[in-house]
């Protein structure tokens, strides 16, 4: 039985992982368009050298956006691991998936504010809404959450 249960936190600690990379990828999407946002307002004038600048600030963005994807990609698999070794598997993907929810609320609510709230589509309300709660509820689980820590996972040492 300690074994099949050992087994299922695996199993969820590799489900989480690929929750956690499709929200950094949603992450590098939306981020991407509110950059686009930001050097459409704040820096193009319609010159053609301001747009290839852009151009060029788009792709290097991207580039150093997936190559931290990557390293984080792997600290998080090696930390949910961790989690399941420690019994505190729930705290740690709170913490991260609520994280990373956060940082794409961020963005949307950056890229509202460039579009202009009256300009926003109705559903995009909601989505902000959910964005927000889910983050937070997710990090306030990761800080009073309960702990699974499991007896036949503790270790002596002595």
């Amino acid at each position: 039985m300690n074994r099949l249960k050992l087994w299922s936190n695996y199993a969820l600690v590799y489900l989480m992982w690929v929750v956690s990379l499709g929200l950094w990828v949603l992450f590098m999407l939306i981020s991407r368009n509110t950059l686009a946002g930001l050097l459409d307002t704040f820096y193009l004038n319609g010159t053609f050298r301001r747009m290839k600048v852009a151009e060029l600030i788009d792709l290097t963005y991207m580039f150093i956006i997936a190559a931290v994807g990557i390293v984080f990609m792997i600290l998080v698999e090696y930390y949910f691991r961790r989690g399941v070794e420690k019994g505190d598997l729930i705290k740690r993907i709170g913490w991260v998936v609520g994280t990373l929810i956060l940082f794409i609320f961020l963005c949307d609510i950056t890229l509202a504010l460039l579009i202009g709230f009256s300009q926003i589509i109705w559903w995009r309300w909601p989505v902000l809404l959910i964005e927000l709660t889910a983050g937070f509820g997710l990090i306030w689980l990761a800080i009073k959450g309960p702990s699974l820590t499991r007896p036949w996972q503790k270790k002596n040492f002595d």
